[in-house]
């Protein structure tokens, strides 16, 4: 998903000598506009939701997108700020934040911005090698298993009120859309090549409350878990984005094609930085068939609040991974692995221990294989062997339920000389059948939803003037939960937005929060959003809470979690009544969020 630096280099230079600065990025699309389109009336045109083609609304990627309930963006205590930006506030500081007492704006100038940036990374001491700033991106969310929050010694060390329901995942990297090309080029000291020095791509895992507050978190490197002998099969051999499965009340980590199940304990971290080694890890079945993933950071390094005496978060994974392909997906060249990424797992069965896994969300039916959970990779067999039979029905894809503005704006062009097909972002929740679809029956009473993201073609040479390669968006498919996983409805295209003030603002300070990063431009318009985002995680939040807000909503809400740029880790909670309009035969007779 990490894009090719020069490109990148290229791209972010254009956008810096536009040095284009939008006041409307810092609102999001759920908000009522009213007052502030009467204070800047040169901004009606750019906020305008939609456009008229015929009798049929034509939607903008920036406001038709699901209205949001809750939101934070995260920041990991666990990375020793040696490997950070410096404090926003200090004299050396890379940005300012955004001063809240402004009267006549809220956003970053792009020009200051730059120069700012262009200072920090001018200073030698910031440069690498002597420094390499690391970011958390592309979280997965999933629930933490209900043992966890029953067991005696997660109550005792982390108090009754304040046990965690989520559990998340982060790449931790160097490897980021944060800034320009040009300070960019100059924080990897004049070469793109050291962009790829060093393994950076750490495994962050984070604790949350009911409200996305991070509890607990942890930094992990799965370096230390690549050791290959006879004795043991090795595990997650690749990897880089990581995704959170929850299969029955097992938690699985998986990256690339490899899948493993995993466990959390705690233990407690004194002063001295020394564990105490007595807690519910010592299971003598997780000792036996999972080994620990060392820290990626001395603990001496990193801040665990004024007591320095808190509950330390372990993780361990299990000696072998499982994956649902064998050694190649090229019929012409047996030897050739293929490299997968975006596997989609849903139906874990526990008295099997198999699940199935979406590979591609471009065909209909959906691509789905089985995957053995408890069998280690089988790297020498060809996944069309391993299949079977690999006929069946194709059918061609629902019509998405609403226009978007490339059908306007492009109106020569069809849809897949100007986007990639679908690939898989995050899954699953189910809805019903009956609110999506007025017009037709589908013989199921739920059905499953996922997360696709088609981007813009790369690399691009046919594209028109005014489309970017590799510009990121993403839709909502609904599909059958059983064979064949026929998809039964998409909706159109949209984009998720930045952190937000009002929003995120009770989030640990970041200094990248509320940073202008790289805008989403299409057809010579600038959006709301930015040019990649990815979702990476999508959950239900538990019923207890789907009525805190004491607003009527008898369908719940989900969490979504997504990277913002390769650079921020956002997690936003939705209304699944958003999800069924979005999916809606008749989205218009719906009001708009």
């Amino acid at each position: 998903m990490y894009e090719s630096n020069r490109e990148r280099g290229i791209q972010q230079l254009q956008q810096q000598q536009e040095q284009v600065a939008i006041q409307s990025s810092r609102i999001t699309r759920n908000d009522d506009h009213t007052e502030s389109d009467s204070q800047h009336p040169k901004e009606q045109d750019h906020r305008q939701q939609y456009q008229q083609r015929g009798n049929k609304k034509v939607w903008r990627y920036d406001r038709v997108g699901p209205k949001i309930a809750q939101a934070n963006t995260h920041y990991l205590s666990s990375i020793p700020s040696k490997h950070r930006l410096v404090d926003l506030h200090s004299s050396e500081g890379a940005t300012a934040e955004v001063n809240s007492e402004k009267e006549e704006d809220d956003t970053i100038d792009g020009g200051e911005d730059a120069a700012r940036f262009d200072r920090y990374a001018s200073n030698p001491d910031h440069v690498w090698p002597k420094k390499l700033h690391l970011i958390e991106t592309n979280p997965c969310i999933a629930r933490l298993p209900d043992h966890y929050r029953t067991d005696e010694a997660w109550r005792r060390l982390l108090g009754e009120g304040n046990l965690p329901y989520y559990v998340a995942s982060y790449r931790v990297t160097h490897k980021t859309n944060c800034y320009d090309g040009p300070t960019t080029l100059k924080l990897f000291g004049g070469s793109w090549s050291n962009t790829n020095s060093n393994q950076t791509d750490y495994l962050g895992i984070s604790l949350m409350d009911a409200h996305l507050k991070i509890l607990l978190d942890t930094t992990v490197n799965l370096q230390s878990i690549k050791v290959v002998n006879r004795k043991r099969k090795p595990s997650f051999l690749e990897y880089d984005d990581f995704r959170l499965v929850n299969l029955g009340e097992q938690l699985y980590l998986s990256s690339q094609i490899f899948i493993s199940p995993i466990h959390l304990s705690l233990s407690m971290l004194t002063a001295a930085s020394s564990a105490t080694r007595n807690l519910n890890e010592y299971n003598p079945k997780i000792l036996k068939q999972f080994v620990e993933i060392s820290p990626a950071f001395d603990t001496n390094d990193v801040s665990f609040g004024e007591s320095k005496k808190d509950p330390s978060l372990r993780i361990w994974i299990r000696r072998y991974s499982s994956c649902p392909v064998g050694s190649s997906d090229f019929q012409n060249n047996p030897t050739k692995r293929g490299s997968h990424k975006n596997l989609l797992y849903f139906g874990g069965n526990t008295t099997s221990n198999t699940a199935k896994v979406l590979f591609y969300p471009r065909f209909n039916p959906n691509d789905v294989r089985d995957v053995d959970l408890q069998a280690p990779c089988n790297r020498t067999i060809r996944y069309r062997e391993e299949r079977g039979d690999f006929s069946r029905p194709e059918f061609t894809q629902p019509a998405a339920a609403f226009d978007t503005i490339e059908v306007i704006k492009y109106p020569n062009r069809t849809i897949d000389t100007l986007f990639m097909a679908d690939r898989g972002s995050a899954c699953c929740t189910r809805v019903n059948t009956k609110a999506i679809h007025r017009t037709r029956t589908i013989h199921t009473d739920k059905v499953l939803v996922a997360i696709v993201h088609p981007k813009t073609i790369y690399p691009g040479k046919n594209l028109p003037e005014g489309v970017t390669p590799n510009t990121y968006l993403s839709r909502f498919i609904a599909f059958l939960p059983r064979e064949p996983y026929t998809i039964v409805a998409r909706s159109g295209m949209f984009c998720l937005g930045y952190p937000s003030r009002g929003m995120d603002d009770h989030t640990t300070a970041n200094p990248l929060e509320f940073v202008k990063m790289n805008t989403l431009k299409f057809a010579n318009e600038t959006y709301e959003c930015p040019r990649i985002h990815f979702p990476m995680g999508m959950v239900d939040t538990p019923p207890e809470f789907n009525h805190r807000r004491g607003e009527e909503n008898d369908d719940g809400t989900v969490i979504v979690s997504y990277g913002v740029s390769d650079c921020l880790a956002r997690f936003v909670e939705i209304p699944k009544a958003e999800i069924i309009r979005m999916l809606s035969d008749a989205p218009e007779q719906t009001k708009a969020p």
